[in-house]
């Protein structure tokens, strides 16, 4: 757990610096220490997107949203990749599916 902890803090360093490739890599390490830890791996997913890996950051949004259906975050952040990726047939599936959520949300995103 000491470990993890290091890495975790190491990766927040990097968040406050921008030094968005090490975050990357802090996230990594500490994702393939405990891979079931969905945040790890809906952060991960965030930062390829920032960082305009869209193909890396759909393939990690994907696996979460099949154990987490219900993440509206991680619905909305699959809707910006697939904005990216011009793929409107998932667009349009995450966009129904956060209207069945969240009537609210879908509103304010769309």
């Amino acid at each position: 757990m000491v470990k993890i902890h290091r890495i975790l803090q190491s990766w927040i360093r990097s968040l406050k610096t921008r030094e968005l490739e090490s975050a990357v890599n802090y996230l990594k390490e500490a994702y393939h220490l405990i891979p079931d830890y969905a945040d790890l791996r809906f952060q991960l997913a965030r930062l390829h997107f920032y960082l305009k890996d869209f193909h890396t950051s759909e393939e990690l949004i994907r696996i979460h949203l099949k154990n987490h259906r219900e993440d509206i975050e991680a619905i909305q952040l699959a809707i910006n990749i697939y904005s990216k990726l011009s793929r409107k047939d998932e667009i349009e599936h995450y966009m129904n599916l956060l209207k069945g959520l969240s009537p609210e949300h879908a509103k304010n995103f769309g």
